[in-house]
């Protein structure tokens, strides 16, 4: 895990952040254009946005978040938590650039559905439980057919 970044914060909020991190405050992460959002559970939801280098991933170029504390100039433990998140998931092998190309494009060969059925593992994989049912309950909402097959499929745990 890459914390090259520790430097940035005093050592309460680094240690306050790994907490919230190692509690799974952490959900909707999104990477795209080298910045990162995410949303971090404390006393209410906080939005964090940090935007890297082009040339290097580990390399901060600006950081901010919606808590008091980041909006009075500070670097937070919101940004911790996000910053470590977003560590975990490079370093288990989420590659945010390649999992977005893939989920993406069309999968047009055997190579590309395998591929893809990798990244959506991955993707679901690092995700918290809050996002994945959130998710569910909104696709499931949204379409009776697939509403009808997650509840036969619960029916059916539920009665073995």
């Amino acid at each position: 895990m890459n914390i090259a970044w520790k430097c940035l914060f005093s050592t309460g909020v680094h240690n306050r952040g790994h907490d919230y991190f190692l509690n799974g405050a952490v959900h909707d992460i999104k990477y795209s254009n080298n910045e990162l959002k995410a949303v971090v559970s404390g006393s209410k939801d906080y939005i964090v946005r940090i935007v890297f280098s082009e040339d290097d991933e580990n390399e901060i170029l600006d950081m901010d978040c919606t808590c008091p504390y980041a909006c009075d100039g500070y670097n937070c433990k919101h940004m911790v938590a996000a910053l470590y998140k977003f560590d975990e998931c490079r370093g288990n092998g989420l590659s945010f650039k390649n999992a977005t190309d893939i989920l993406l494009r069309p999968a047009y060969t055997k190579d590309d559905l395998a591929a893809r059925e990798v990244a959506i593992k991955k993707l679901i994989a690092y995700a918290d439980n809050k996002t994945v049912c959130s998710f569910l309950a909104e696709v499931l909402a949204s379409d009776d057919k697939l509403c009808m097959r997650f509840y036969n499929i619960i029916t059916e745990l539920w009665e073995n």
